[in-house]
């Protein structure tokens, strides 16, 4: 009797050890049909990084393959001519420190953007039309996958354009060609500077009258000539 009682512990390891290694086999299989931008854009931000590692960088620069979220699919791609209007929101506390799809450190009081198809980075310009406030954005991350909203702002990006209360707002979404070709170059180098130090090498400067040449004749002296 006692012999036979002990096979059942025996039966139930064997049973546990082929439940464990069936599971492993499925995820494994999930996670290679999964493409790496959609393990970025997904798994990625759940990576905590420390608080003195948050000014250092190990981004790429990124477009990607295509990629499914909630069974949609996602291209990808380059367009300089990308000019949207659609619905924004803002993303912040929950993914501070943490790392965007292409390997940044997400920091919500930087002026940044998720977009789900525009290169990473590129910039872009974003206007809130219920009060035709814009702001230019360094787009670093995927997102956002609720609905068919269009950009995902940092939390500095929304309330610079007044959108923290409301949660949502409709925008419109112009991608700066200069600007984001300056980006582009400068992240195959290693080099993510934010989007006021790409801001300030794009926009020419304006030029300033040169006064010191110029004389000044009182009206009283001019001639009567130059009035007739």
């Amino acid at each position: 009797m006692l012999s036979q009682l002990g096979v059942f512990p025996i039966i139930f390891c064997t049973a546990s050890r082929r439940m464990i290694n069936f599971l492993i086999i499925v995820l494994l299989f999930f996670l290679s049909s999964c493409t790496s931008v959609e393990l970025a854009a997904n798994l990625g931000k759940k990576v905590f990084v420390k608080k003195d590692q948050l000014e250092k960088s190990n981004g790429i620069y990124k477009i990607g393959n295509p990629y499914v979220v909630d069974g949609k699919r996602y291209y990808p791609k380059k367009n300089l001519n990308y000019d949207q209007k659609g619905i924004a929101s803002w993303y912040g506390p929950k993914f501070h420190g943490k790392l965007t799809a292409n390997g940044e450190i997400f920091n919500q009081y930087k002026l940044t953007a998720a977009h789900k198809t525009l290169p990473i980075p590129s910039a872009v310009k974003v206007t809130n039309l219920k009060n035709n406030k814009s702001l230019i954005v360094r787009v670093n991350d995927r997102g956002p996958f609720v609905n068919d909203r269009i950009i995902d702002l940092s939390y500095q990006s929304a309330k610079e354009l007044d959108l923290l209360q409301a949660g949502t707002g409709f925008v419109r979404v112009q991608l700066l060609k200069s600007e984001s070709l300056l980006l582009e170059k400068l992240a195959k180098k290693g080099q993510f500077p934010e989007i006021n130090e790409i801001t300030k090498k794009t926009i020419p400067p304006i030029n300033q009258v040169n006064y010191s040449n110029v004389s000044i004749q009182k009206i009283g002296e001019a001639k009567l000539s130059n009035f007739i």
